[in-house]
């Protein structure tokens, strides 16, 4: 966890330093909004049992998570030098809950493995993701008016910073309701395409891909049969689709 948390601490200290550039740059400022798609997958519980001794590994198959807002903000600039080259720094927000659903749990320990259905209660999820992306444009109607293209379609991508808390009801426990924070290294992808307005106004529209995979970590119980001197450790892979619109503000 010290080295997930140095690793986020070095992306967002880096990225302001990589966006003090030349004034003669073309500087943007973005807000946007949208929703949030993300996929189903396994949710690991690695812990230690008291009865029978030793650890122990339950796989929650196939949880499904629910669709959220997805929001944010970017600030960053256009190279003059190469105008399809340009930096940014973005910061979103998504929630990827996990309502009360039935799910296929497996369960694996010295005694072997034990497959059944199973209740998976609700998991709230809110997760902040932090990037320095590289961007590259394509300008295209040019003219007097719009000399750097009207229609500007762009690829972006880099490495992020997900900070994700879980606010658990019943699933780890007792005792339940428990929350925890994990930083996490990831990564982030982007297509889209913007449109100007004005001088100084775009519209873009643009579809966003993140991965990251959290680890929680919660106090487990006597009742609930587990080693309290350890702790339960639950891991998921999130893997996200954004869809999005927004406004830009070119100076």
């Amino acid at each position: 966890m010290r080295m997930k948390r140095l690793l986020v601490a070095a992306i967002v200290l880096a990225s302001p330093t990589a966006l003090v550039l030349p004034a003669s740059a073309e500087w943007f400022a973005d807000l946007y909004a949208g929703t949030a798609f993300t996929l189903g997958n396994d949710v690991f519980v690695l812990g230690t049992k008291l009865d029978p001794p030793g650890d122990f590994t339950r796989q929650h198959r196939a949880v499904n998570f629910d669709t959220s807002a997805s929001f944010g903000g970017r600030f960053g600039r256009w190279d003059d030098t190469w105008s399809w080259l340009g930096v940014a720094l973005d910061v979103s927000h998504f929630h990827p809950d996990v309502s009360r659903q039935t799910v296929i749990t497996t369960e694996t320990d010295l005694d072997g493995s034990v497959k059944q259905r199973s209740p998976f209660a609700r998991l709230d999820l809110s997760v902040t993701a932090i990037s320095f992306d590289l961007m590259f444009r394509w300008p295209f109607l040019k003219s007097d008016q719009f000399p750097k293209g009207r229609l500007q379609p762009y690829l972006s991508g880099g490495v992020a910073a997900f900070v994700a808390t879980a606010e658990d009801t019943t699933n780890f426990g007792p005792p339940n309701k428990q929350s925890d924070t994990d930083a996490s290294i990831g990564v982030k992808a982007s297509a889209g395409v913007a449109w100007q307005l004005h001088q100084n106004f775009f519209v873009f529209g643009e579809y966003r891909f993140t991965h990251f995979s959290p680890e929680f970590s919660f106090s487990p119980s006597p009742a609930s049969g587990a080693d309290t001197s350890g702790r339960t450790r639950v891991q998921m892979d999130l893997n996200t689709h954004h869809m999005l619109m927004g406004v830009s503000y070119r100076f």
